[in-house]
């Protein structure tokens, strides 16, 4: 008897074992045929809560991330089953918003405290109550407005119930200070007091054990807190056994990052991107030799170039830093022109220290790939070549009239496949021979082999018709115009591009037509009694957003143009039609604005069922016509 229990409890285990194989088998088969493993209508239901989700680029104050989960909860409580396929998807985020009282929040759901000063507003008992702790992947704590103290801006953090629970699956931290007022305190000796931000650093270290990205922004930090608020939590992370991987720092004052416990540290750290924004010009940023080899993308801003250039070099100053895992620096010079003219005032030299800096070496780059400077202050062209021999494919060059080199040589950059230049007028005096010269340039020294090319201007008139085709004519397949270029100006240029597939604009004048009958009875004159050339015979895509017909005056506060005679967006969409969208016979996809779609599909109808030569309208009637979200 207990032979034959034994055999069949066998025969069960093995029926159990094949069972589970059977099983396997099927949802690999599924897998890899792309077939859903659950009932077709929790599919159509997870696209429906995926789309109704909130979205990363939510608010950053998180008031409107708030409110959006609010609106959400009655949606997701209609069935359980609802409620199954929604929380997870819904509540992916736990935020806590700190804003001053006055501000209007009605009708935001989860916790609302008041007091004298300010208005608290989480979603974290709610997430608790729900049960949907172990969903969380991101915390989000904002404050706007007042400034706390430390003890106070601990309690309240508390309070939210973040130091309840551990997050065992939250990866990413953002902590932004928005504070308006506070002035750090002094000691009688003229020195500062020390703020205690030990609690608040261990409260969350103990609720997000398993960090791997911490985004900081806090201009006002150093002046209420003496720094970095969560630097104690950033540095142990940083050294820990499960290190970050990605930091974001905008302070007045940067961490240092080679050092952890008060001494310098040689230990390996697993940061793969950075991003600094320092403030104050005397800031010094020191990049240990463990974390240059290691980084993957940097992004630098800072007022000063040896700022920036000095963080590139060792203590020792004995050779430059070698990255020899990035592959993508963005460099950020925010010094403004005014600055520029009073150095020699204060003593400071013009002379750039980072080349002065390289009979110690250049630091080496030697896997870069994408290169982004912008603002930069003194000889690009020379600070360029401080990249020649790194294999860029793509790259950015932003600056403005008075920085910007006619002499813009692009010709050592071999293997670039994509350029973005952007020039910017600022003090609009209407001289455009500085961006002629150097556009010209660009044209003639960039690699015959580029595949995207970006330009973009605040000023119109930059392409002139004797401009040459550049030496990437035959092989540009994305061309982007933005900003004050004329309708004129593209149809100058589209006829250089023989290969070109997708032609991206943006801001550009065009145009204004009153109506479909307008552009119809326009569109004949032009192609009578012969019709007119095509303007280019590959173009495949148009995406055309910002249509403007206006004459530019200068907005002082965000260095751009403004409208002043502004036509209706339907109207200028028309304008396109007639000037460009007919003389592209090729073209399959059309991309405009949600407002004007309506508008641009019924002057599209009467041109394409009207009497005009049908090698100008024909290719209209199987026009495929998209918004700009599509």
């Amino acid at each position: 008897m207990p032979t034959s229990n034994k055999h069949k409890r066998e025969r069960q285990k093995k029926q159990l074992q094949k069972h589970k194989r059977q099983q396997q088998q099927q949802h690999d088969i599924q897998a890899s045929a792309g077939v859903p493993d659950v009932e077709p209508h929790v599919v159509i239901l997870r696209l429906v809560f995926t789309y109704l989700s909130p979205k990363p680029l939510l608010n950053s104050f998180g008031t409107q991330l708030l409110e959006h989960l609010t609106s959400l909860q009655k949606v997701a409580g209609v069935s359980r089953q609802w409620r199954s396929v929604a929380l997870p998807l819904f509540y992916n985020v736990a935020a806590v918003v700190l804003v001053e009282s006055h501000m209007n929040t009605n009708g935001i759901g989860g916790l609302c405290r008041d007091d004298d000063k300010i208005k608290i507003l989480s979603n974290v008992r709610l997430i608790r109550d729900m049960d949907q702790v172990d969903n969380i992947s991101e915390m989000r704590i904002v404050l706007q407005g007042s400034s706390l103290a430390a003890s106070e801006l601990t309690s309240i953090i508390e309070y939210s119930g973040i130091g309840e629970s551990v997050w065992p699956n939250v990866e990413r931290l953002q902590f932004d200070m928005f504070l308006y007022d506070g002035v750090y305190p002094l000691r009688p000796d003229g020195g500062s007091v020390r703020v205690d931000m030990e609690p608040l650093n261990k409260l969350l270290s103990q609720a997000l054990p398993a960090l791997r990205e911490i985004s900081f922004e806090g201009s006002n930090a150093y002046n209420l807190y003496g720094g970095v608020s969560i630097k104690q939590l950033i540095v142990e992370r940083l050294y820990g056994p499960t290190p970050l991987r990605v930091l974001k720092i905008e302070s007045s004052r940067p961490l240092d990052l080679g050092r952890h416990g008060g001494q310098r540290s040689n230990k390996p750290l697993g940061l793969e991107r950075l991003c600094m924004n320092c403030k104050d010009p005397s800031d010094i940023v020191d990049l240990p030799c463990t974390l240059a080899s290691k980084l993957i993308e940097f992004s630098f801003t800072s007022s000063f170039v040896d700022t920036i250039w000095n963080a590139f070099m060792p203590d020792d100053g004995h050779r430059g830093l070698v990255f020899s895992s990035l592959q993508s620096l963005t460099l950020t010079f925010t010094i403004v022109e005014a600055m520029v003219r009073l150095l020699p005032i204060f003593n400071i030299h013009d002379t750039p220290l980072y080349l002065s800096s390289m009979r110690f070496g250049k630091p080496l780059f030697p896997i870069l790939t994408s290169l982004d400077i912008r603002w930069f202050p003194q000889d690009l062209c020379r600070f360029l070549t401080l990249f020649a021999v790194s294999p860029i494919s793509k790259l950015t060059i932003c600056s403005v009239k008075r920085r910007m080199p006619e002499q813009l040589i692009l010709s050592q950059f071999r293997s670039l496949r994509s350029l973005s230049v952007l020039y910017y007028d600022d003090d609009f005096s209407g001289g455009l021979g500085y961006a002629d010269a150097s556009l010209t340039r660009v044209f003639s020294t960039t690699t015959a082999n580029l595949q995207h090319f970006m330009l973009a201007t605040t000023t119109s008139g930059l392409i002139k018709s004797h401009i040459r085709a550049p030496t990437f004519a035959k092989s540009l397949v994305t061309l982007t115009l933005d900003g004050c270029i004329s309708l004129r100006e593209v149809e100058l240029l589209l006829p250089m591009f023989s290969s070109l597939q997708k032609l991206r604009l943006s801001a550009i004048i065009c145009p204004p037509i009153s109506s479909s009958a307008k552009v119809v009875q326009e569109c004949r004159a032009l192609n009578t009694p012969r019709p007119l050339l095509p303007l280019n015979k590959s173009l495949r895509l148009l995406r055309a957003e910002y249509l403007k017909h206006f004459t530019p005056v200068p907005d002082w506060k965000n260095t751009r143009i403004l409208p002043q005679d502004m036509a209706s967006e339907e109207l200028v969409y028309r304008g396109l039609l007639l000037k460009l969208v007919t003389r592209l016979p090729l073209l399959d996809t059309l991309q405009v604005s949600d407002i004007s779609l309506g508008a641009v599909e019924d002057c599209m109808h009467a041109l394409a069922e009207s009497d005009i030569a049908p090698q100008c309208v024909s290719h209209l009637r199987h026009l495929r016509l998209m918004t700009l979200g599509d």
